[in-house]
């Protein structure tokens, strides 16, 4: 379930204010990372390569009814989508892993002219510079029976995962 949400909340992630249970560890980052499309090319000037990205979320069991998911974005906190998790497997102290599949987060975009660019969800191309790109998230955790968010923004600064690496002699593509 994707949704787009204007700054509000995000805000809030992004400067670091919402960690309302970080010190409960009721949730937290196992590992992320991305994997690469296909090049399709679109005639001889210009490729397109999706960026998908994994998250492994570990969390406590709190109860059987619960939402696991991620808050990210990809155009610094402009916008911010809601991604849930699937669950994965219970650990054996009855920790539970999910799994948050972004299938595309974005693509990046090739020109023969040398312009680099990110395509974001909403369809808009933005230029892509010697910074790379990255995308920016907090999990979430909701026990629906009480109600009660745990979240971890790592304490405020959130995760990020380069999904096009900048480097010496320009991307990791």
């Amino acid at each position: 379930m994707k949704k787009l949400m204007t700054l509000g909340l995000a805000a809030l992630l992004a400067v670091g204010f919402v960690s309302t249970s970080f010190a409960q560890q009721h949730v937290g980052k196992v590992a992320d990372g991305y994997w690469k499309g296909d090049w399709p090319y679109s005639g001889n000037v210009v490729g397109y390569n999706d960026r998908n990205v994994w998250i492994d979320i570990w969390v406590h069991n709190l109860g059987y009814h619960k939402e696991v998911g991620i808050v990210w974005t990809d155009n610094d906190w402009q916008t911010a989508n809601w991604t849930l998790g699937k669950y994965e497997f219970t650990y054996q102290d009855g920790a539970e892993q999910w799994g948050v599949d972004l299938i595309p987060a974005g693509k990046f975009m090739w020109h023969r002219s040398g312009a680099h660019g990110w395509v974001e969800l909403d369809g808009d191309v933005r230029t892509i510079h010697d910074s790379g790109k990255y995308i920016d998230y907090a999990i979430f955790y909701t026990d629906v029976a009480t109600g009660t968010m745990y979240w971890d923004n790592n304490g405020g600064s959130n995760h990020r995962l380069w999904v096009v690496q900048p480097g010496p002699n320009g991307w990791t593509l």
